[in-house]
Formats: C-alpha cells, structure tokens, sequence
C-alpha cells in the first residue's frame, strides 16, 4: 500500500537547507527519495522546472502524518524565501 509525495520546483540556493533537512526527516518516517533531481529528461510536452522529487511512503496515511508533522513544519519554513513549488500526494496501489 505505497503513496507517493511529487514535488517539482527549479534548482535554486533558496531550497538547498530545506532539501538537506528533508530529506534527513524523509529517513526518520521510514520514507524514501527515489529521484535524483537534476536528470530529468523531457521526452514529450513541456516541462518548465529543473527539479522533481519522488518520495516513498508505506502508505497514504504515513504520507500525510509526515506532511502533517511539526517536525515537518519546522523544515517547511526553511523555504519560505524560494519560490513556490508544488506537492501532490499520489496513491501508488492504483
């Protein structure tokens, strides 16, 4: 029963501290980063960001207690000053 966190959002300064501190918080809710941001290919369409992030959940509720914990929010306002991104939250057992 695995859900999936995407984000996509371009490879700026503004989000290194809050991708360092993720990620190390991703490790402590038993979740996985599964991309490498910087390879995306673009093979059809447009694609207009440099970064997409692929994270790994046991399932749809682990997913939104980490989104939804204050750890978390700790580490959210550590890109308050880069540009908005966006975040879905995807059921992998489709």
């Amino acid at each position: 029963m695995t859900a999936y966190i995407v984000s996509q959002y371009d490879l700026l300064p503004e989000y290194d501290a809050y991708r360092r501190e993720a990620t190390a918080l991703n490790l402590k809710h038993d979740a996985r980063v599964i991309t490498v941001s910087g390879t995306e290919e673009v093979i059809e369409g447009d694609w207009p960001f440099q970064g997409l992030t692929i994270i790994r959940f046991n399932s749809v509720e682990h997913a939104r207690e980490f989104i939804a914990c204050d750890a978390y929010q700790e580490v959210k306002k550590l890109r308050a000053d880069a540009p908005p991104l966006t975040i879905v939250l995807v059921d992998g057992d489709g």
